[in-house]
């Protein structure tokens, strides 16, 4: 039995390939805020297919993304048989794009937005049933996650070799992205300071001995000066490392600094080959500033991951085979340190293409929360999306035919 005053939950995600790659930072974040001020807290990870214990606690909080929702609400009604008065609050990306859908399922109250004040009015009795989640301005004034309410070490992601740890170190995106759900203050971009970050870093490295990290900002490389004093320390330290980037935001300098301060590996949302596709979803990016960025890497040495959907607004088969031309040209480029990811569009809450869908090529019926997943096994993907040109079938069967061919190895 977990007895405390308040128990954190993380879902399962079982439709991802593997559960046990990155623990749940935003948990982590919620049990530090409320032990600093001295709260009793346990956090309960249920990922890997883990059994709900008995829990007793005033207050229970679960995290869910959309994809996870109906899982959160299993959650929820083993909970309420466990103890009927229990009193049980959502938060996470759902639960801030349709705060609504929760309440209708039963959760006893909802956390919009960012969580650490909203779980502290909570804990301080605050039982509105829908919480608007306050900004927090100044980053560096939130103590870093508490990896020690979970067992971190059972998550294993490696970099060159290196047991990593991930970590964010900044919250909002200014760019918009028509596919995009993620919540966002009017696009406002908060930075933790380069400091901040160094003594994360050390902390990380020197209590849990990780030598790599992974910057899991959406677009690590949006702050140039905070990136080059952080790099500069990355250098010093011998501390290899992997982020997310956009290719509008990186140049041939860029890369080659970044190469010398121990980067192994970028995720880029290049997300089509087609320039009609980027240009209906608002990306920002051309064809070409992509495959621009793949010749600098090549000549630094650092590896990309291109992440690539099928089933954006305006999707044709030519579109597609666009794609299919600017991937086969990648791995021309890079060879082995070419990977790349592919999957359908899940137009979730928030999305411009959700939300305002009239404006774009794109057609989907309202459908069961988690019927679509972001990313998941081989086979198991279907497309609740269809364009003009492409039937949702015909959407998945393409997304299947290109990870059959530059990724066969997913397949067997």
């Amino acid at each position: 039995m977990v007895s405390t005053e308040i128990c954190l939950i993380s879902p399962p995600s079982p439709f991802l390939i593997s559960e046990k790659v990155f623990p749940n930072l935003g948990i982590l974040y919620l049990s530090s805020v409320l032990k600093q001020q001295n709260n009793e807290v346990q956090v309960v990870d249920l990922a890997g297919g883990k059994a709900l214990p008995q829990i007793d606690a005033s207050i229970i909080g679960i995290t869910a993304t959309t994809s996870q929702f109906p899982l959160a609400v299993g959650i929820l009604k083993e909970l309420k048989q466990q103890n009927s008065k229990c009193w049980v609050v959502i938060g996470g990306p759902h639960a801030s794009a349709v705060p609504d859908s929760c309440v209708e399922v039963g959760f006893d109250q909802v956390v919009v937005g960012e969580g650490e004040k909203a779980i502290l009015q909570i804990a301080q009795g605050d039982r509105r049933k829908i919480i608007q989640g306050t900004m927090i301005e100044d980053l560096d004034t939130i103590p870093f996650p508490d990896r020690d309410s979970m067992d971190i070490k059972g998550y294993k992601y490696f970099i060159d070799g290196e047991e990593a740890s991930h970590m964010m170190t900044t919250r909002g995106c200014p760019y918009r992205c028509s596919f995009c759900s993620k919540f966002s203050w009017d696009r406002k971009v908060r930075y933790r300071s380069a400091e901040n970050v160094i003594q994360e870093i050390d902390y990380v490295q020197e209590k849990y001995n990780y030598r790599a990290i992974m910057f899991f900002d959406d677009i690590f490389t949006l702050n140039r000066t905070r990136l080059y004093q952080t790099m500069h320390y990355l250098r010093q330290r011998d501390i290899v490392w992997r982020c997310f980037s956009r290719s509008n935001l990186l140049t041939e300098e860029l890369l080659e600094g970044m190469a010398k301060s121990g980067c192994r590996e970028i995720g880029l949302g290049v997300e089509s080959g087609s320039q009609k596709v980027l240009d209906t979803i608002h990306k920002g990016t051309t064809v070409e500033q992509n495959t621009q960025v793949l010749l600098w890497a090549k000549k630094y040495g650092i590896r990309i991951k291109a992440f690539l959907i099928i089933g954006l607004p305006s999707e044709s088969y030519e579109t597609v085979k666009a794609t299919e031309q600017w991937v086969a040209n990648a791995k021309e480029i890079l060879d082995d340190n070419f990977d790349c990811d592919f999957t359908v569009l899940a137009p979730y809450p928030g999305a411009d293409v959700f939300e305002k869908k009239e404006k774009y090529d794109i057609q989907f019926d309202k459908y069961n929360w988690g019927d679509s997943w972001f990313k998941g096994h081989p086979g198991s993907y279907k497309a609740l999306v269809s364009t003009s040109q492409l039937s949702s079938n015909e959407i998945t069967e393409l997304r299947d035919k290109l990870e059959k061919k530059y990724k066969p190895e997913l397949w067997k």
